[in-house]
């Protein structure tokens, strides 16, 4: 990713999707996790940190041991999940990572954080879309622009004629 926003894209809301929210939408084929990010990723710009995607392959063994799910499996459910999510190498929001230590408790969740403050010099609106909200610390990053949400919430805030 360029990093590069064109005119249509300045001033709208964007979301990072943390890792556990997609390992959630690959559980469960009717599960409510899944249709929201779809339907969530189809309307608004939104992003992973390719560190997401390394995370989710770490944890195949144990998603086919104790899930019942294929490799093969897994991997379409990933790429269908994730086909409308941009994912972002580290490269484009390295400059952030500092920062983002000192707004979060899980240093897994540095690359989130990072990826939101880089976004924000883009859209107005930013979004952390986890499961884990209290690994945020989310009076430092509403301060700065960003929002921590579950997908539940997420749904209420941006998809509110339809939930």
């Amino acid at each position: 990713m360029d990093g590069e926003a064109g005119e249509e894209e300045a001033g709208r809301k964007a979301l990072v999707i943390d890792t556990n929210v997609i390992i959630s939408s690959m559980l469960r084929e009717t599960g409510y996790t899944r249709k929201v990010l779809i339907v969530i990723a189809t309307l608004y710009p939104t992003y992973t940190p390719r560190y997401a995607i390394e995370e989710i392959h770490k944890h195949t063994l144990y998603l086919a041991e104790e899930k019942g799910i294929s490799r093969e499996k897994q991997e379409a459910l990933l790429e269908m999940i994730t086909r409308d999510i941009i994912i972002v190498d580290e490269e484009w929001y390295r400059e952030y990572i500092q920062a983002a230590r000192e707004l979060v408790g899980d240093p897994g969740d540095i690359d989130f954080v990072a990826l939101s403050l880089k976004l924000r010099m883009i859209y107005r609106d930013v979004a952390i879309v986890t499961w884990n909200t209290g690994d945020y610390r989310k009076e430092a990053l509403r301060e700065k622009g960003i929002r921590v949400l579950t997908p539940k919430e997420a749904a209420k805030s941006l998809l509110p004629s339809i939930i």
